[in-house]
């Protein structure tokens, strides 16, 4: 009567994020819907059972639609599948921004050279430094490898005999080469393996009074920052940096 099809048909959504946290839902339940629609005798019927009003809240549309997929459970399996993936990369700043890392980089090779036994830099690193460079500035000029960026992080999962998965997920993509150049016994990465990306330095304080003590500057990647344009239901991430000036509860200076 509702579908073409016997028994019961799967529909199911892929989608970028890893977890079920950071899903785009108003996005998801849409394409469920649209799921239906495509596979309906009267696709209008979708249409109907959907919530589009002028005083339609996006939590209202969502309960509007699994209440649709609820009424479709006879004739359908629903699923959500997790992915991983960078659908769209921003440049910001101008060309000339992306060419300085260039010089930079051949400023901080030249003061390293002296040293780079020492720091145990692995064979070939600034080459890979390089290469990670060239590969933004092109992308910035609008020629992407694309291949390039699908390879920036892959995971692979550790089995012990029996094939049993030991919970282990080892990370593989030239973001582990770009980011850790000393040498390691082992190729292979955990997410625990790779540096904090905070520093932090001791800073000496001293007042007029003859008050002194000591604190410490923390700076570095923090986090990320959320963006939602008003113009689309598109979500963008930007890591967030920042800086502390930390003080001891006792510190004379608070």
């Amino acid at each position: 009567m509702f579908t073409n099809h016997e028994g019961k048909k799967s529909i199911e959504v892929a989608v970028d994020d890893p977890t079920i946290h950071t899903v785009n839902y108003s996005w998801l339940f849409d394409q469920m819907a649209k799921g239906i629609k495509e596979n309906v005798k009267v696709p209008e019927f979708v249409d109907g059972m959907t919530g589009d009003f002028g005083t339609t809240t996006p939590v209202q549309k969502i309960v509007s639609q699994i209440t649709l997929m609820c009424s479709m459970k006879k004739f359908f399996f629903f699923g959500h599948r997790c992915g991983c993936g960078i659908p769209a990369v921003e440049m910001l700043g101008n060309e000339e921004d992306w060419r300085k890392l260039t010089s930079k980089l051949k400023v901080l090779r030249t003061q390293l050279k002296p040293i780079q036994n020492d720091l145990h830099l692995r064979a070939g690193w600034w080459d890979i430094v390089q290469k990670v460079l060239d590969n933004l500035l092109e992308t910035y000029q609008g020629k992407p490898d694309q291949k390039w960026w699908s390879h920036i992080m892959d995971y692979q999962e550790e089995y012990a005999s029996g094939m049993f998965p030991t919970g282990k997920n080892y990370i593989r993509g030239w973001i582990t080469e770009f980011l850790e150049g000393a040498s390691r016994h082992s190729s292979l990465f955990e997410h625990k393996d790779f540096s904090t990306g905070l520093v932090t330095v001791p800073l000496n304080l001293k007042h007029p009074s003859g008050a002194q003590d000591t604190a410490a500057l923390a700076a570095g990647m923090l986090g990320f920052t959320v963006h939602r344009t008003d113009t689309s239901n598109e979500v963008t991430v930007q890591p967030f940096q920042g800086w502390a000036l930390m003080l001891a509860n006792d510190s004379p200076f608070l």
